[in-house]
């Protein structure tokens, strides 16, 4: 079995004001431009995005900037894979979420029989779920992780485990955009 590099790419920086959208920023969209430049040495075998909009407007500058096309896939959309006492849920949606990002990790962190790449554009809670997921940390772990917009996370999958190569890359991004 040869290694599978998963990159997952938060989506940028989004209107949060309650009678607003919930579509990127103008911060937001040069976050994801300057992110896909980065991204744009690296060959890709498939791009994702969730279906929610601020993942598919930075999925669709990314695809601008990469030449790629993104599969939409409702696995990829935000959620609460644990209560947090903070922030309101109910068990049944808690439960519903976290079925479906075991769903989402299950599907795409596979090993591969070839040597692949795929990028993952979709949420913090999911990003850091599935982290949690890939060091074998207990579930509860996910919310003690910083997720930045447009962060860049990298995770080899290979046959006997996985290796996290980066969390939460900022890097890239001058410092004024960092959110």
């Amino acid at each position: 079995m040869a290694k599978k590099l998963v990159i997952l790419l938060r989506h940028g920086e989004y209107d949060t004001s309650p009678l607003g959208t919930p579509s990127l920023t103008a911060r937001g969209r040069e976050q994801a431009r300057i992110s896909a430049r980065t991204l744009k040495g690296i060959s890709l075998d498939a791009a994702y995005c969730s279906t929610m909009l601020r993942a598919q407007e930075t999925a669709d500058v990314a695809a601008t900037e990469l030449k790629v096309h993104f599969t939409r896939s409702k696995l990829l959309v935000e959620g609460m894979p644990t209560r947090v006492p903070s922030i309101p849920s109910t068990a049944k949606q808690v439960k519903s979420d976290r079925d479906r990002m075991d769903r989402a990790f299950d599907k795409f962190f596979q090993p591969s029989k070839k040597e692949r790449t795929e990028l993952l554009v979709c949420h913090g809670n999911l990003i850091r779920y599935l982290l949690t997921r890939a060091l074998s940390l207990p579930a509860s772990g996910w919310a003690r992780f910083v997720s930045n917009h447009c962060g860049i996370t990298k995770i080899y999958v290979r046959e006997h485990g996985m290796r996290v190569v980066s969390y939460n890359e900022t890097v890239h991004l001058p410092f004024g955009l960092v959110t």
